[in-house]
C-alpha cells in the first residue's frame, strides 16, 4: 500500500483513515462502531509475508497480529495491501474469527480508485469475522462494482450476526476503547463522547439525537443527557426499583452507549 501511494507516508495514512471512516459508517447501520485505534504503515519492509497467494498472506498476517496483540490492545486487525491476489480474490478472513487471538483479522486489496471500494471489501471481511456468510439475494449496503460491490447480504447477514452474538461471540467488543487512542485525535462529530464533550451524535448532517447539539457536542438547553440506557427523553431516568445492580448500571453507563465497539 505504501508503494501504491508512491511511498508517501502522509498520503498512505490519509487513505487508510478515509477507508476506516467508511467502514465505521457501514457498521453504524448495525449498531456497531468501528473506531480506528491503531495504524501502521510499513515503510521499510513488510512485517509479514504478502504475496499473490491470498491464503498464505492471510495466515502470515494473522500470525503477525498475534505478536501485535502483546504490544497494542485491540479487537481486530485488517491488512490493506496494494498487491493483487491471484484470481478474483480481493479479500479474505476467517469465519467467526472476531475476538479470537488466532483469527480476528483479515486481508484486503486496495483495488479501487475510490476509497469506498476498499472500505466495502474491508467491511465485507469484517462481516466474515462476525460469522456473516455470502448471499447474493440482497445487500445491506449497495455499491457499484467499481466501489467494491455488495458489502454483505441483508437477510442472512443480519441473521448470522444476531446468531453470532447470541452464541456468546464478540464479547471483546463490549468495552469502551481509550478515546486517547483514536487515530486522528479528538474530534466533535466522530460519534464518541470524549473529554470536554457532553455528547456526540456524529456530524450535523447525520445526527438524529434530539438532545445533542451536533455543531459543538454540547447538550441542548434543559437536556440532562443524550446517550445511554438510563437516558430517556433527554432526562436521566430515575428508577424506583430496589435493585442495586440496576442503579449501579445506570450510574456507570449514564452517558455511555450500549453498542458493541470494534477496536
Amino acid at each position: 500500500q505504501f508503494k501504491r501511494q508512491n511511498k508517501d507516508y502522509e498520503k498512505t495514512k490519509a487513505r487508510i483513515m478515509e477507508i476506516a471512516n467508511y467502514v465505521d459508517k457501514f457498521y453504524r447501520a448495525l449498531n456497531i462502531r468501528v473506531p480506528l485505534i491503531g495504524l501502521e504503515v510499513w515503510t521499510d519492509r513488510d512485517q509479514c509475508i504478502i504475496t499473490e497467494e491470498p491464503n498464505a498472506t492471510l495466515w502470515s498476517f494473522l500470525q503477525w497480529r498475534q505478536k501485535l496483540k502483546s504490544r497494542k490492545k485491540h479487537d481486530n486487525a485488517q491488512l490493506l495491501t496494494g498487491v493483487i491476489f491471484k484470481g478474483t480474490t480481493i479479500g479474505m478472513a476467517p469465519l467467526e474469527g472476531m475476538c479470537s487471538l488466532e483469527n480476528s483479522g483479515g486481508i484486503n486489496v486496495d483495488h479501487s480508485e475510490l476509497s469506498i471500494g476498499a472500505a466495502a471489501t474491508m467491511a465485507h471481511e469484517i462481516g466474515h469475522n462476525f460469522g456473516m456468510s455470502h448471499d447474493h439475494d440482497g445487500c445491506c449496503v449497495e455499491a457499484t462494482a467499481e466501489q467494491g460491490g455488495c458489502v454483505m447480504a441483508a437477510a442472512t447477514g443480519k441473521r448470522d450476526l444476531d446468531s453470532y452474538f447470541q452464541k456468546g461471540g464478540g464479547m471483546c467488543l463490549y468495552n469502551m476503547p481509550n478515546m486517547k487512542d483514536l487515530v486522528g485525535g479528538k474530534k466533535c462529530g466522530n460519534g464518541f463522547v470524549e473529554d470536554g464533550e457532553e455528547c456526540d451524535c456524529g456530524e450535523p448532517d447525520e445526527c438524529t439525537n434530539d438532545c445533542c447539539n451536533a455543531n459543538n457536542c454540547t447538550l441542548k438547553e434543559e437536556a440532562q443527557c443524550a446517550h445511554g440506557v438510563c437516558c430517556e427523553g433527554c432526562k436521566v431516568r430515575h428508577t424506583h426499583t430496589h435493585s442495586r445492580t440496576h442503579k449501579l448500571m445506570c450510574r456507570q453507563r449514564g452517558v455511555g452507549g450500549s453498542s458493541p465497539r470494534l477496536q
